[in-house]
């Protein structure tokens, strides 16, 4: 939110909060200094109430933007057919390593040539 609609709208909310002052003031069954030290307590919980929100709704932004790009991202990856780096991967969504094939059995090559067949 910005400051500029923060203050705007403390500033009222401290008003409403403080009209039943006011007309006690001006009926004079309140004294003109205790009038103004409501306002003043009723401006700090405006106050108070408008920031809070304000972090509220902000974390929910924030939170829900976070999501968004996630899941575009997500999108992204898929319709590029790999994972985050571009690598080709098969059917589990596994990177498929340059060379080795696909033979349709659980084999991971072990980096010295020869296939290592998975236990289990």
């Amino acid at each position: 939110m910005e400051p500029e609609t923060r203050f705007a709208i403390t500033l009222g909310a401290s008003l409403v909060l403080w009209v039943p002052s006011l007309l006690g003031i001006v009926d004079g069954e309140v004294e003109l200094g205790t009038g103004l030290a409501w306002y003043v307590v009723g401006l700090i919980a405006a106050w108070l109430a408008v920031a809070g929100l304000d972090r509220l709704l902000t974390g929910y932004y924030v939170t829900n933007e976070a999501r968004g790009h996630r899941e575009r991202a997500a999108a992204a990856r898929e319709a590029l057919g790999g994972s985050r780096s571009g690598e080709a991967t098969d059917a589990a969504g596994v990177p498929v390593m340059a060379g080795s094939g696909e033979s349709g059995s659980d084999e991971r090559s072990s980096g010295g040539g020869e296939p290592v067949v998975a236990e289990g």
